[in-house]
């Protein structure tokens, strides 16, 4: 897939637009990144990662609503698709193979895992995990919470698998 697939330009205007979502997109470095994670947790110090998480959880939760609307349906692979052109890594989903309640998401090169300050009991992004938390509560329509399975880094790349189970 080729970036013009996804993302068309207004040469004219100047304006990017994300062509599956119908919006104006703006593109960010991981300069810019970093250094508004790290100027969040300068000033509101470990409230950072509430700050993250909440910040991921309505862009989740808005961004699944677009697509269910666009759509017409509550699959994820659209969004999959968009968040790997988008750079924002691939991600992967399949039901638990231990617990059929449960959904595994599988994430490759998510470019927010290494920033974020995970602390030394969360190894997970604060933003990614209140991101995927809201994409999936809304295309199931129930709430759900995400747990980290594993988080690694192998060959400079970090890769991560969630458990989302729906809140009882």
């Amino acid at each position: 897939m080729d970036i013009n697939d996804v993302f068309s330009y207004d040469e004219e205007n100047g304006i990017w637009t994300d062509t599956f979502l119908g919006t104006q997109t703006i593109f960010f470095n991981e300069i810019l990144w970093d250094a508004m994670v790290e100027n969040m947790y300068n000033v509101f110090g470990s409230a950072g990662a509430v700050f993250l998480y909440q910040s991921g959880l309505g862009a989740g939760e808005e961004i699944a609503k677009v697509a269910i609307e666009r759509t017409g349906s509550n699959e994820s692979a659209p969004l999959f698709s968009l968040a790997a052109q988008a750079g924002w890594g691939r991600y992967s989903k399949e039901t638990d193979p231990d617990d059929a309640d449960h959904i595994l998401i599988k994430s490759e090169r998510n470019f927010f895992c290494d920033s974020c300050h995970k602390s030394e009991t969360d190894h997970v992004c604060p933003f990614v995990r209140g991101f995927l938390t809201g994409v999936f509560s809304e295309l199931a329509g129930v709430s759900h919470s995400l747990e980290i399975r594993c988080c690694y880094i192998h060959g400079g790349v970090e890769n991560s698998t969630f458990s989302l189970k729906p809140n009882e």
